[in-house]
């Protein structure tokens, strides 16, 4: 006998993507009664993938990420620096 794993699966957190270079329809999907929104783009373990699987989705938001820290990094540099 095989053991059951308990795993509840959480409708606000889940999205519906398909993955294909092909264009087509949707298939709503529903858990619980309740239909998953359709999305282009997912976040799985740290990267952003989208229908295509091109990195396009995931280089724009990690650049967006690091413009931020630059933009602070620059930021405190000009609150430390000293007046001659």
């Amino acid at each position: 006998m095989g053991k059951k794993w308990h795993i509840q699966l959480n409708q606000s957190k889940s999205i519906h993507i398909n993955f294909t270079n092909r264009c087509f329809e949707h298939i709503p999907i529903t858990i619980n009664n309740q239909k998953l929104p359709y999305t282009k783009t997912a976040k799985y373990l740290g990267m952003t993938l989208d229908a295509k699987l091109r990195w396009k989705a995931h280089v724009k938001k990690k650049r967006e990420e690091l413009d931020l820290r630059y933009k602070k990094c620059i930021n405190r540099k000009e609150l430390l620096a000293v007046p001659p």
